[in-house]
């Protein structure tokens, strides 16, 4: 996710490349997948009650457990609004272990993008702003600007999940890099009240991390996932996650979709 920017700048002057070798046909259509993403709802106070499995334990033991169990999973759906490079990044996304995943991201002042990923192909679908954004600073003529984005605003874009011009896009599917904080929690994480997130019992915990003050809520019922995570300080971020270990949809999607691979060699879109 720290290479978004970075990676649609490069996807961006590949596609400007590709069409200096082809026509432009005009085309716009999109075809839509519906988004299938559980929601999280925020935590909502209920009666103190034992903490079930967690019962006894310290916030520095809870919030151990709580690292070790979501570090541990398959997969994951992560809804999250996080600061990345000084600018705010809101990523609603499944993903595992594998690097597959399926969701939207979009970043303050860049444009939204979604993204299907799977060990061979890779399913982009782009707004008008994230196209334009990709090759801002690249002194492109408008009149190149605009006809690619005039081809592929809202429109499926596919090609090889090991396109060397893309490969960075697989920061947005790295689960590994997602929780590589849940590591060690701080020996003064402490203990707070009993909960509820998205209507499961859970334990918040809060303690010191290197951006400020995070506070995570990790369940008490069964395997003691994190179900949400906010860090309070110099920057300000908010984590949901749900759905652990269900299969993530890596299925193609229909319609109209350009291969960016017949677009490279000048072939008709």
């Amino acid at each position: 996710m720290r290479n978004h920017a970075t990676a649609a700048t490069a996807l961006g002057a590949t596609v400007l490349l590709a069409l200096t070798a082809c026509s432009p046909s005009g085309k716009t259509a999109a075809t839509d997948r519906p988004s299938t993403a559980p929601s999280s709802a925020a935590p909502s106070p209920s009666p103190s009650k034992p903490a079930g499995v967690l019962d006894g334990l310290s916030g520095e033991e809870i919030m151990n457990k709580g690292y070790e169990a979501t570090r541990g999973a398959d997969s994951m759906h992560v809804v999250a609004t996080m600061p990345v490079d000084g600018k705010t990044v809101h990523l609603d996304m499944s993903m595992d272990k594998k690097g597959n995943c399926n969701g939207t991201i979009s970043q303050e002042g860049m444009g939204t993008v979604a993204v299907i990923r799977s060990a061979d192909l890779l399913h982009l679908k782009a707004d008008a702003d994230f196209w334009r954004n990709s090759v801002a600073g690249t002194k492109t003529p408008k009149k190149q600007v605009d006809a690619m984005v005039t081809l592929l605003a809202d429109r499926w874009v596919k090609t090889s999940s090991s396109d060397e011009e893309t490969k960075d896009m697989a920061h947005m599917c790295d689960m590994k890099e997602l929780t590589a904080d849940f590591d060690k929690a701080s020996p003064l994480a402490r203990k707070g009240e009993t909960t509820t997130v998205d209507g499961k019992q859970v334990v918040a915990v809060t303690g010191p991390v290197k951006a400020g003050m995070e506070t995570d809520w990790v369940a008490t019922e069964g395997t003691p996932y994190i179900l949400k995570a906010t860090i309070a300080g110099e920057e300000q971020g908010e984590l949901h996650l749900s759905a652990y270990n269900v299969p993530v949809d890596t299925a193609s999607p229909t319609g109209d979709v350009l291969d960016l691979a017949k677009l490279k060699k000048g072939e008709a879109v």
